[in-house]
C-alpha cells in the first residue's frame, strides 16, 4: 500500500540518484512510498526509467519541456494526477535525509489523525537552514489538490501553503527533533529576486479569504 509519494523535479540526473538512494537507506518501509520525477528532456526518459526500474521502486516519470517558473506550477499539479497516496511531499533534488526514521514518524502522526482523512490539510517538516514559521518542502495532501484544483497558484509554494493551511487551521507540525534534513543549497537552482518574492507574497496573501472559504466548506463535507 502506498502511505506517501514523493513529488520532484530534476534537471541533474547526479542529483538525482543521489537524492533516490538517500530515501532508499533512510526510508524504512521502502515499499510504501513512491517516487515521481518531472524531467525536461524526452532523451533523458530512458536514463531515469531504467535507473528507478533497477531500484525496485513504485515510481512515475513525467517529461514536460515548459521552463520558468509557471512550469513548477504544472508539474506540481501534473505529477499529482498519478499519485497513490494521500500525502504528497513536495520534495526537491538538493535535500538529504540525515537523520531519524522520517517515514515511521510522518506516517504514524497521520493515522494518528483520523480526523484528517479526505480533509485538506498541510504537514510542516522544518529543516535546519533557517528557522522559519513555514516548510520549505510541505506535505500537503491529495484533497488539497483535489480541492483547489493546484498545488500553489504562485511560485513561491512553500509559503503559499503555509500562509494558507495556517489561515484555515490546518497546518501541522511534525517534531523536528526527529527528523534532520539537510538542505544543499549548491545544487539548488532555483531562485526568485526579492522583488518578485515581495510581489508573490502579496499576490498569496489577497487569495487567503476567498480560499479559506472553499477549504473549510470541503472539511466540512469530508
Amino acid at each position: 500500500m502506498i502511505e506517501l509519494s514523493f513529488l520532484i523535479p530534476s534537471k541533474d540526473f547526479k542529483n538525482f540518484c543521489t537524492v533516490v538512494n538517500n530515501i532508499i537507506k533512510t526510508c524504512s518501509c521502502i515499499d510504501n512510498i513512491e517516487i515521481l520525477v518531472k524531467i525536461d528532456r524526452e532523451c533523458d526518459l530512458v536514463l531515469y526509467d531504467d535507473f528507478l526500474k533497477h531500484k525496485s521502486l513504485h515510481y512515475y516519470v513525467l517529461c514536460n519541456k515548459d521552463t520558468g517558473y509557471s512550469n513548477i506550477l504544472k508539474f506540481q499539479y501534473q505529477l499529482s494526477q498519478y499519485v497513490k497516496s494521500s500525502l504528497l511531499w513536495l520534495f526537491g533534488d538538493d535535500l538529504e535525509f540525515r537523520g531519524g526514521d522520517w517515514y515511521k514518524e510522518i506516517i504514524t502522526f497521520y493515522k494518528s489523525k483520523s480526523e484528517l482523512s479526505n480533509k485538506v490539510f498541510a504537514i510542516n517538516v522544518q529543516n535546519h537552514r533557517k528557522k522559519r514559521w513555514f516548510s520549505l518542502h510541505p506535505i500537503v495532501s491529495k484533497a488539497w489538490v483535489e480541492c483547489l484544483g493546484y498545488v500553489s497558484p504562485v511560485p513561491i509554494t512553500d509559503y503559499f501553503i503555509g500562509v494558507v493551511a495556517t489561515a484555515c487551521n490546518c497546518y501541522y507540525p511534525i517534531n523536528q527533533s526527529k527528523i534532520y534534513i539537510y538542505h544543499n543549497m549548491e545544487t539548488n537552482s532555483h531562485s526568485l529576486s526579492k522583488i518578485e518574492n515581495h510581489n508573490y507574497m502579496k499576490l498569496t496573501d489577497s487569495y487567503v479569504e476567498s480560499i479559506k472559504i472553499k477549504i473549510k466548506e470541503w472539511n466540512k463535507k469530508s
